[in-house]
C-alpha cells in the first residue's frame, strides 16, 4: 500500500452520475470542439444505457468508468482517471475490478471491447491488467484522427452439461 492510501480519511463508491465529469476533469467543456461533441454524446448515451460508478476520496471524485452495452451480450468499457488516480492506484484498481464483475453479471456481457490511445502506455498496461486483449489497431479513430488500439475482454460462461455431454460422445 502506497504512504498517500494509509491517510485517507473515507473511500467509497458511488454510482457514476453526469456531474462527476465536472468534478474529475475540471475545463473539460473548454476544450477541443471535437472533444466536447464526444463527450456529450457519451453522456446522453450513458444516461439512457450504461452502467458506471465513481471512485470517492474524501467525498471527491477521482476516477470513474463503466459498461456502454453495444448490443445484446457487448459493452464497451470507458474509464475517467482524475490527476488523484496517480496516489491511490491500488482502490481504483480493486474498485474497477470489483464494479466490472457487478457490471458483467448484471449485463450478461460475453464480451467487453475498449479503445485505448495509441502511445498511452500507462493505460496499455491497465487494460491488460484488467484481463483486456489487444485485438487490434485503429488509425483515425479518436476525434482528432488519432490513432487507438482496440482490446476485448471475452466472458466465456461455464459450458453446460449438455454441451459437455455432446462433446465427449461425439
Amino acid at each position: 500500500m502506497l504512504a498517500t492510501e494509509t491517510y485517507v480519511k473515507k473511500k467509497g463508491i458511488v454510482p457514476f452520475c453526469e456531474e462527476h465529469v465536472d468534478a474529475i476533469r475540471p475545463g473539460w467543456r473548454r476544450g477541443a470542439r471535437a472533444d466536447i461533441d464526444v463527450m456529450a454524446r457519451f453522456l446522453r448515451l450513458h444516461r439512457e444505457l450504461g452502467q458506471g460508478f465513481t471512485a470517492m476520496i474524501d467525498g471527491e471524485p477521482i476516477a470513474a468508468g463503466g459498461l456502454l452495452p453495444t448490443r445484446e451480450g457487448i459493452a464497451e468499457a470507458w474509464g475517467l482517471p482524475g490527476p488523484r488516480v496517480r496516489d491511490y492506484p491500488l482502490f481504483v484498481h480493486r474498485t474497477a475490478v470489483k464494479e466490472l464483475h457487478r457490471m458483467i453479471g448484471d449485463l450478461r456481457l460475453r464480451r467487453i471491447e475498449a479503445s485505448v490511445l495509441f502511445g498511452n502506455e500507462t493505460a496499455v498496461r491497465w487494460i491488460e491488467r484488467l484481463g483486456f486483449s489487444e485485438e487490434g489497431f485503429m488509425p483515425l479513430y479518436g476525434p482528432g484522427g488519432e490513432t487507438h488500439i482496440r482490446y476485448a475482454r471475452l466472458i466465456r460462461p461455464p459450458a453446460s452439461r449438455s454441451l459437455m455431454a455432446e462433446v465427449s460422445d461425439g
